[in-house]
């Protein structure tokens, strides 16, 4: 029932100073739809918030590249492996058949990249850093 039924059904019944208690009697409040344009303003200005927030939180970098041999050509399967100095911990990817490899979302820090293939010498870059 909108407040407009009310204030018509009051008229008729003729409640007119005791409005309030017959609105709440049919459950409209006066605030009600003041309640209502405010919960429809604040309600997506706090999600939107709170995924900022947590888009913040989760701020990641990436590592990626192509193996090449020294003629040029892509090394298909060697086995990349990125450390953080900072935690010790170690990720690895193997290169697909254009050489390409790629770590997505890692956390911000200091990276060793090494490259590993038989038949091929071994390559290590040292001291990456990811920051934003």
């Amino acid at each position: 029932m909108q407040l407009a039924d009310v204030i018509q059904d009051c008229t008729r019944t003729k409640v007119g100073k005791n409005f309030s208690r017959h609105a709440r009697r049919r459950g409209v409040s006066r605030t009600g739809n003041i309640s209502r344009r405010l919960l429809r303003l604040f309600l997506p200005t706090a999600v939107a918030l709170l995924m900022g927030a947590v888009a913040f939180a989760g701020v990641t970098a990436s590592i990626s590249g192509t193996v090449r041999d020294a003629s040029g050509a892509a090394v298909a399967g060697a086995t990349v492996t990125a450390t953080n100095t900072d935690t010790g911990i170690a990720q690895s990817e193997k290169t697909n058949s254009a050489g390409f490899y790629s770590f997505q979302s890692l956390s911000l820090g200091h990276y060793d990249v090494g490259v590993q293939e038989p038949g091929f010498k071994s390559y290590r870059k040292v001291g990456l850093v990811l920051d934003v």
